[in-house]
């Protein structure tokens, strides 16, 4: 499809919207200050076109214009950038460690970049503490347009089913927020947002698949699977529920023996690359003895049990709260990247 002829795809009461959203897309890309003549060339929009949509934008501050133009052919010509701060996600992010739960907050822009982060120890399980923060925040950064939650658990059809936190357990906190803020809201599982965080940051140029797995210390294992940029969660977001194999019958949480992590590391994973076929399999966990188990027995173990040829990586990583954390700023800014024209009216 030409530049051109996705510019009308919308309709004609949603051409204007849908063109300001490209110009964003263009000067978000570009990163740097940018000519109307630019804009023109890069978006296929006539300079007549731009010279209505951009003081539009200027009034709006979805578009800032530079003190500074540019030299052009001996003139003078106006720059413009992206007011990365003119929208805002706000973060939130469940984590297990060392036993406590930790709960870390933080603001990102557009460009997703950290403005300010905030954790919580062993808080924000009821819906009061969730929604006094939350509020907190929207005072202090009345952008916020989208909020992007990690839990380690899964929401099954809107309710909270499936989770580590007892208190958490059967809350239908999607509801409760958008009804509340009237913004909307993306709540993914850690293990699903930490393999799309990797993909993007960590993953070779090459991996189009990339599939996970979580060993936490207390809980039984969660498996990812991240195709191109898409998370699989299955048709009712239960894809990746590891624990529900035969291998994990009867399993009691937390693994102390060898031979039984072994045994699960290997079943698990041979799981995955028999379903999916992956590019990559990353494997986070808290415990030495894993990072030991995939780097000198179970990557040579998968080798001999597909003999084709094929050449997928199974790794161990450390990073799984950084990954995680990408993750979600990725999950919101992907939203507001693809939404951002019709929010304001959420």
């Amino acid at each position: 499809m030409k530049v051109g002829e996705a510019m009308y795809s919308h309709g004609p009461t949603n051409v204007k919207l849908h063109n300001k959203h490209f110009l964003k897309k263009i000067l978000k890309e570009a990163q740097e200050p940018i000519t109307k003549s630019r804009l023109s060339k890069e978006s296929g929009l006539s300079v007549v076109t731009i010279n209505k949509l951009i003081p539009e934008m200027l009034a709006s501050g979805e578009v800032l214009e530079m003190d500074e133009p540019v030299i052009t052919g001996g003139r003078r010509a106006a720059v413009y950038e992206l007011n990365k701060n003119y929208q805002m996600c706000l973060v939130i992010h469940y984590i297990e460690k060392e036993k406590n739960l930790i709960v870390e907050l933080a603001v990102v822009n557009l460009f997703g970049e950290t403005l300010v982060e905030e954790s919580f120890v062993d808080q924000l399980t009821t819906w009061e503490n969730i929604e006094f923060v939350i509020d907190s925040y929207k005072e202090r950064f009345p952008t916020i347009d989208i909020i992007s939650i990690g839990i380690p658990g899964v929401e099954v059809k809107g309710i909270l089913e499936i989770m580590d936190l007892d208190a958490m357990r059967g809350m239908d906190l999607r509801k409760k927020i958008e009804e509340r803020f009237n913004i909307p809201v993306m709540i993914e599982n850690d293990i699903n947002a930490a393999i799309l965080g990797y993909k993007n940051t960590n993953a070779s140029e090459e991996a189009n698949i990339v599939s996970g797995l979580y060993f936490p210390e207390n809980y039984p294992p969660g498996a990812a699977l991240v195709i191109n940029n898409e998370i699989f969660h299955g048709s009712h977001g239960l894809s990746g529920e590891v624990k529900h194999l035969p291998s994990y019958d009867n399993t009691e949480f937390p693994l102390t023996n060898e031979e039984d992590v072994m045994q699960l590391l290997n079943e698990s994973i041979q799981t995955i690359l028999s379903m999916y076929d992956p590019d990559e399999v990353i494997v986070y966990g808290n415990s030495k003895l894993i990072s030991s188990l995939i780097e000198d027995t179970v990557s040579k173990e998968m080798k001999n049990k597909f003999p084709y040829g094929t050449d997928f990586i199974i790794k161990y990583a450390d990073t799984f709260q950084e990954d995680y954390y990408q993750g979600l700023i990725m999950l919101g800014i992907m939203e507001l990247d693809k939404f951002d024209f019709d929010l304001k009216n959420y």
